[in-house]
């Protein structure tokens, strides 16, 4: 009885061994649906540049009384040159923003006038720009 125990094992064992075998008799199975992308294997992921931003210590939009000031400076990362305020919505005289250009030291000061809304934007020489709205209550 013990032989034929042991023999049945290796029937079974046999038949677990040649199951992978017989999955591939006709050819190995398609690379395309197995094998991960390069950039998976190797982490290499190519992802777009991240543009250079403007930060600024003002919130993205400053809500200030007529005829107070608020202040704020502009900074960017491996950048050392100038900012320059290149457009304002002053036809109103809302409020103004002065100086016009300076560097990261710079302190930029909103000046409001009279009540109502507007934006202003900062540039750098390289083209990176950030805006902030501006809203003045009475």
């Amino acid at each position: 009885m013990h032989c034929y125990t042991n023999f049945g094992r290796l029937i079974v064992a046999g038949t677990l061994l040649a199951l992978p075998v017989a999955g591939c008799q006709n050819g190995a199975p398609s690379v395309a649906q197995y094998a991960p992308s390069a950039s998976a294997v190797n982490g290499s992921v190519r992802r777009p540049e991240a543009k250079v931003k403007i930060v600024s210590s003002c919130p993205k939009l400053v809500i200030i009384g007529g005829g107070l000031t608020h202040s704020c400076t502009f900074a960017e990362a491996g950048y050392s040159g100038k900012f320059h305020i290149v457009e304002n919505t002053n036809d109103d005289n809302i409020f103004t923003v002065s100086p016009t250009s300076g560097n990261k030291k710079t302190v930029f000061v909103i000046q409001a006038y009279d009540s109502g809304g507007g934006y202003y934007i900062v540039r750098d020489k390289n083209g990176n720009e950030i805006v902030r709205d501006v809203r003045v209550a009475s």
